[in-house]
């Protein structure tokens, strides 16, 4: 029974799950992979006590890790632009912005403004007190409001 109850939370979960590990990684082909790695390691770690509503959290945890980890792994590659955007169009430059941060601030702007979580909701996902969460969104915010500043799009600061 417990690998049906693993199928059904994937599959209910899929299209969300996908699309934030597509985020994270930069791309679809990464974010495939990603994806793959955090369900593998959800399969392993898999308890039927998980609460039908903490499912998608626990998952979304699963796969920042995941990511976090992928990244302390590599070396620094160049940015990556969604297939079809312009060198320096604002899209591309937007995700030059966003590879430059962190993993710990990507995964946080990720989950606020991609997945619409609340900073309670990245926290308990993340396993970090709501003040962390708050501090690395600012901190994303910053780098990427000057990198986007360094690029030519935005005011600069006074």
């Amino acid at each position: 029974m417990p690998e049906r109850d693993f199928s059904a939370a994937v599959r209910e979960h899929q299209p969300k799950l996908y699309r934030t590990a597509c985020f994270l990684a930069g791309d679809r082909r990464d974010g495939g992979e990603l994806f793959q790695d955090a369900l593998a390691e959800a399969w392993q770690d898999w308890d039927d006590s998980i609460a039908r509503e903490a499912v998608l959290t626990w998952l979304c945890g699963i796969l920042v890790r995941r990511y976090e980890q992928r990244q302390r792994a590599r070396k620094p590659a160049a940015a990556k632009s969604p297939a079809g955007a312009q060198r320096d169009s604002p899209t591309a430059l937007l995700w030059e912005a966003l590879d430059a941060l962190l993993p710990k601030q990507r995964g946080v702007l990720v989950l606020r403004y991609a997945e619409d979580m609340s900073v309670e909701q990245i926290a308990e996902t993340l396993r970090e007190s709501p003040a962390t969460v708050k501090s690395r969104l600012g901190e994303a915010h910053a780098q990427v409001g000057e990198n986007l500043r360094g690029a030519g799009i935005g005011k600069p600061r006074s």
